[in-house]
């Protein structure tokens, strides 16, 4: 697995080109 959830979104980013975070941002769920 991974190390830190840093490395997670650096190597996520990396591959899919965009920030986990930004996918849950705009995954449509209208959540707080």
């Amino acid at each position: 697995g991974y190390d830190s959830e840093a490395s997670f979104s650096r190597a996520f980013k990396r591959v899919i080109g965009v920030a986990p975070s930004h996918l849950r941002n705009a995954g449509g769920d209208e959540q707080p």
